[in-house]
């Protein structure tokens, strides 16, 4: 297993995970703080626990400390002046509440009811509090800093793979229509299979695009001329899943196409093979090469992605003009 591939699998978590829960363990018992061990390592976990992505890590970083500054903070000020630990906790909670609904993305729901409870043991007492909250924005600080240095998440690795094992499943079908020269081969193919594939793929894409928008992950920036290629694959692929589609449709219907009708919609069948296989080897020129070559990547293959896109679409028209005649 490459470092890559490690740092986008689930034992390369594994790994984060342990190291995390050690170095938030330790680090306070070194320092002479035991009491803040337990909550440092936690939320050291905790920084990791959404999956291999830094932008995910940053995000659950803020909305895990603000969830805990805000009733914290607020609710030591207003249990000085009610003394009453229930009632500070219902009127923070339900201020907290209109706050999440103006601010949605700043606060998370999931690690409020935790702050709200800690208000009645906390009280007045600054220094409890004071200390939760350097745990919690520590422990998180820990965890960030081994998503993005240790084993940082390589996305693009994740979205070349990907879009590479669609390729071979949409190529594979494509040699069965081509080997039975009819359209039996697509008895109990399940076209949702590679829809929730394609969806899968353009979720990778969001979180390549949220993470490569870091300035801590430095090591995507390898991938900045190859995000285009990227977007171009992606509409290429959600061509080729729309017009399977319309083939699945249309399986009944092609025995009433004339012999020289089915010849020329299988030549263009073909032509479609040929332009995945060449777009499938111009992804195995990249994912199977030790270093990556940037310049070669793109030159060679970003015009070609483009004239495949444009003629591929124009080959899916034809096609779809003969078996239109079925109707």
């Amino acid at each position: 297993m490459t470092k890559e591939e490690l740092s986008v699998s689930q034992y390369g978590r594994y790994i984060k995970l342990f190291i995390a829960l050690v170095s938030g363990y330790m680090l306070p018992y070194l320092f002479g703080h035991k009491e803040l061990s337990a909550s440092m390592a936690t939320s050291a976990w905790l920084s990791l626990a959404l999956g291999p992505s830094i932008s995910n890590s940053r995000a659950y970083f803020v909305q895990r400390f603000m969830t805990n500054l805000v009733p914290i903070l607020g609710g030591t000020i207003i249990f000085i002046i009610t003394r009453h630990g229930f009632i500070t906790m219902m009127i923070v909670t339900l201020f907290m509440f209109v706050l999440m609904s103006k601010f949605p993305n700043r606060f998370r729901l999931t690690s409020l009811g935790v702050s709200l409870t800690l208000i009645t043991g906390i009280g007045g007492n600054f220094t409890a509090g004071g200390e939760r909250l350097i745990s919690v924005w520590l422990g998180m600080a820990v965890g960030f800093f081994i998503e993005c240095y240790i084993l940082p998440p390589d996305q693009g690795f994740k979205m070349k793979k990907m879009l590479t094992d669609m390729e071979k499943k949409i190529i594979k079908i494509y040699y069965g229509l081509l080997h039975d020269r009819t359209l039996t081969s697509l008895k109990g193919f399940k076209i949702d299979e590679l829809t929730e594939g394609l969806k899968k793929i353009e979720a990778q894409m969001a979180g390549f695009n949220k993470d490569f928008s870091i300035k801590w992950a430095k090591h995507l920036r390898k991938y900045e001329k190859d995000i285009d290629f990227f977007k171009y694959s992606i509409e290429l692929l959600d061509v080729s899943v729309r017009f399977l589609q319309k083939v699945c449709l249309f399986e009944n219907d092609l025995t009433e196409l004339s012999e020289e009708e089915k010849k020329y919609l299988f030549v263009n069948i073909s032509e479609v093979v040929k332009k995945h296989e060449k777009l499938l080897l111009s992804f195995y020129e990249t994912t199977e090469n030790t270093e990556y070559e940037e310049e070669h990547f793109l030159e060679q293959n970003m015009d070609i992605l483009i004239s495949y896109l444009a003629e591929y679409q124009d080959t899916v028209r034809k096609i779809s003009k003969e078996m239109y005649k079925a109707e």
